[in-house]
């Protein structure tokens, strides 16, 4: 039964990935929003909808364990795996916006989140002022994305309504796409978990590499399609905004409920591999606002060694 729910998780990822990437591309079109930051504040929000789920599960019967290095280890297989595996299907490329507005964010969130873990822990106030500043975040993303302007010939009343049906479609489509998402990571991630489980590793383990692949499967399903498709501004919009939330978003709102702390969860070390996967990814980006396929191969190298470090660990 287990591997019929891990077969069925599956299927709901491709079909939820196809849907989430068409509605997402149809809805920049028609909102006049660029598809990185739909990227970022849809797809990154659906997407690590299943970061969220399992971080608070985890918090609420007490074991921070998996809901730490559920983030961590997400973050480090969204730059590593599933950026690595985008760009091996095709060049990633980004804007000098995205890179310098919301690059810069996620390293900023990057240092607060290592910074708090090590100074002191996250607890209640810090997951207020965490969840304050995302908003802000947000807002100043949206605003900064905003471009109001004259109406077109083809916005005249005349075509307002077909426009109108198209952007309830492409909506529809959007949230049909993230529930099928998160239904079936939520699937995937129970199933592999139990095998885990009874194989006798650890929480720890499991939250940094079963967990953490299994609720990143969105990423990489929504990044695979992406890069199929094309949509590279997409990809990288997705994973940025993605790390976003599950620094910002999943810890502030997990921190609500139980503090966390270092010496609560070995993760140490992986915290230090989080930080290097991100400072290679702006590193990357930043010196020609793409990711080619070589780069790809050593993010892909990169993860391989982390997993191996994982599995001895």
């Amino acid at each position: 039964m287990v591997y019929v729910l891990l077969v069925t998780g599956l299927i709901m990822l491709l079909a939820g990935g196809e849907g989430l990437v068409r509605g997402s591309v149809t809805l920049s079109e028609r909102l006049g929003l660029s598809k990185a930051f739909i990227g970022i504040a849809v797809i990154g929000f659906g997407t690590s909808m299943p970061e969220m789920v399992v971080s608070i599960e985890s918090a609420l019967i007490g074991r921070p364990g998996i809901a730490v290095g559920n983030v961590i280890g997400s973050n480090i297989a969204n730059i590593f795996l599933i950026l690595g595996t985008a760009a091996l299907i095709k060049t990633q490329v980004t804007t000098s916006k995205i890179l310098w507005r919301d690059g810069l964010f996620l390293v900023f969130a990057t240092i607060l989140v290592t910074a708090g873990l090590h100074l002191t822990e996250l607890n209640a106030i810090t997951g207020v002022v965490m969840l304050v500043i995302f908003a802000g975040f947000l807002f100043h993303c949206f605003r900064t994305e905003q471009d109001i302007g004259p109406d077109k010939p083809e916005d005249l009343p005349h075509m307002r309504a077909s426009r109108v049906r198209q952007m309830v479609t492409a909506g529809l489509l959007t949230l049909a796409g993230v529930g099928a998402l998160s239904f079936g990571a939520s699937l995937f991630v129970d199933s592999a978990a139990k095998i885990a489980t009874g194989l006798g590793v650890s929480p720890a383990v499991i939250g940094l590499s079963v967990v953490a692949i299994g609720t990143s499967l969105p990423e990489l399903v929504a990044g695979g399609m992406a890069a199929w498709r094309g949509q590279t501004e997409l990809v990288v919009g997705n994973i940025i905004g993605s790390n976003i939330f599950n620094l910002m978003l999943v810890l502030g709102a997990t921190s609500l409920f139980t503090p966390i702390s270092l010496a609560d969860v070995p993760v140490k070390v992986d915290l230090w591999v989080m930080v290097g996967a991100t400072a290679l990814l702006i590193f990357g980006l930043s010196t020609r606002l793409r990711l080619d396929r070589w780069e790809a191969v050593l993010f892909l190298s990169l993860y391989a060694g982390y997993c191996v470090r994982l599995a001895s660990a």
